[in-house]
């Protein structure tokens, strides 16, 4: 699979797909179209959110998130760990 096929297989997956940078704000970088559509905006306008905004206020929802961020900041650790993974495979 080359580069352009790889871009168009993310940004047309069925699940959503929301890259964030590794500042305190974690601003999103990337987002597929399932992602935009969750979000409710265009992915021009949704790059660079911090992530917390991207969800309702409620502490509720932030708690979860938070809780969501960390889960995949552990999990990616683990991939990685293990010489990482292919598209739609689990590591």
């Amino acid at each position: 699979m080359d580069e352009d096929q790889r871009a168009a297989a993310l940004w047309t997956a069925p699940f959503l797909l929301a890259v964030h940078d590794d500042s305190p704000d974690q601003r999103l970088e990337y987002a597929n179209a399932a992602a935009c559509r969750l979000l409710g905006a265009e992915f021009e306008d949704a790059y660079g959110t911090p992530s917390h905004a991207l969800v309702a206020p409620s502490p509720a929802a932030q708690s979860e998130w938070a809780f969501a961020l960390r889960d995949a900041d552990e999990r990616a650790a683990r991939c990685a760990g293990r010489g990482g993974g292919v598209l739609g495979e689990p590591c």
